[in-house]
C-alpha cells in the first residue's frame, strides 16, 4: 500500500518474480483468465433465488430489469492507474471493520462499458452507499490511493439501455419503478430458475492474497501494460508474458478508447484535489 509508484513497481516486481517462478516449477505457463476478485458475503440485493448471473440473463433474454434490482446500490470506485488498482485491492481485502461486506475489484473488457479499473462495494441502500462514498475516500487520500468514488444503480447494461435507471444525484433514477409486466415476468423466472449456491468461498474473509488474487493481479498488469497505463513503465515486462493470448488481443483492440478514460478519471481525480 505504499502511497510512492517507484516503491510499488520495485515491490510489484519482486512479487512478480516470485510468482513467475512459481508458475514454472508448477508448470503453468499460461495463467488462467481472472478479471476480478470478490470479497466478503453474498451482496445484500441477494434473494435467495438468483444470483447477479442469473439476473443478468434474465436481463438479455427480456429486456426487463429484474425487480429485486431496483435495491441494488453500488459504490463504484475508478482508479487513474494500475498500481492504485492493486492497491485499492488490498485496502478492501484487509478491510477489519466490515469483513462480511461485498466487493470486488476487475479491469473492465465489455465494450459497452466505460472506464478501464473498478473497485465495488455492494450496499444494502443508497444511504448506505453515500455513506460507504465518504468514508473510502477518507482511506485513499490516507493511503495516497488515486481514484474517484461514485454511487451506481444496478449492473451497468441496465443504465446502458434504460437511461432512467441510472443513478442520478438529484434523486431522479427514483421515479423509474418495474412495470406490473416486468415483475410478473421475473417473478415467473426466478421461482423456475436453478438456485445459487447460498455460500460464499471461505477464502473471500482470509486476511492474506490468495493464489486466485495473484493470478488476477498479473492480468490486472498485462492489461494496463496493454492500455498505455503510465505507471507500468517500470514493471519488468518480462515477467507479463503469461496471459492468454486470446484476452492480450481483446484488451490490443480497445486500448485507444481506454487509454482516453484513464486521462478521464486523472482529470476527475485533479478537480477534486483542487
Amino acid at each position: 500500500l505504499s502511497v510512492d509508484h517507484a516503491h510499488s513497481s520495485e515491490a510489484m516486481n519482486r512479487w512478480l518474480h516470485r510468482l513467475h517462478a512459481l508458475f514454472s516449477t508448477e508448470g503453468m505457463p499460461t495463467v488462467p483468465v481472472f478479471t476480478q476478485s470478490i470479497l466478503g458475503a453474498l451482496p445484500p440485493a441477494f434473494d435467495g433465488l438468483t444470483n447477479c448471473k442469473t439476473r443478468l440473463e434474465f436481463f438479455k433474454q427480456r429486456r426487463c430489469i429484474p425487480s429485486v434490482c431496483f435495491a441494488c446500490f453500488k459504490l463504484q470506485i475508478l482508479c487513474s492507474d494500475v498500481l492504485s488498482h492493486n492497491r485499492l485491492y488490498c485496502l478492501l481485502r484487509f478491510n477489519e471493520q466490515e469483513p462480511d461486506l461485498q466487493r470486488k475489484c476487475m479491469i473492465e473488457i465489455r465494450q459497452d462499458v466505460k472506464f478501464p479499473y473498478k473497485g465495488y462495494i455492494f450496499c444494502s441502500s443508497e444511504p448506505s452507499a453515500k455513506h460507504w462514498k465518504v468514508r473510502l475516500q477518507k482511506w485513499m487520500e490516507e493511503r495516497g490511493i488515486s481514484g474517484v468514488c461514485r454511487i451506481t444503480h444496478g449492473c451497468s447494461e441496465y443504465g446502458i439501455s434504460f437511461e432512467q435507471f441510472r443513478y442520478q444525484e438529484d434523486g431522479r433514477h427514483r421515479l423509474f419503478k418495474p412495470s406490473s409486466d416486468w415483475i410478473n415476468n421475473w417473478s415467473a423466472f426466478a421461482t423456475s430458475a436453478h438456485r445459487p449456491s447460498l455460500e460464499s468461498p471461505s477464502f473471500n474473509n482470509v486476511k492474506a492474497l490468495s493464489l486466485r488474487d495473484c493470478l488476477a493481479m498479473v492480468y490486472w498488469l498485462n492489461y494496463g501494460v496493454g492500455i498505455g497505463d503510465l505507471s507500468t513503465e517500470n514493471l519488468d515486462r518480462s515477467l507479463l508474458n503469461s496471459c492468454q493470448a486470446k484476452f492480450t488481443r481483446r484488451v490490443h483492440k480497445q486500448s485507444k478508447r481506454r487509454f482516453v478514460e484513464l486521462q478521464e478519471i486523472q482529470a476527475l481525480v485533479s478537480t477534486n484535489q483542487a
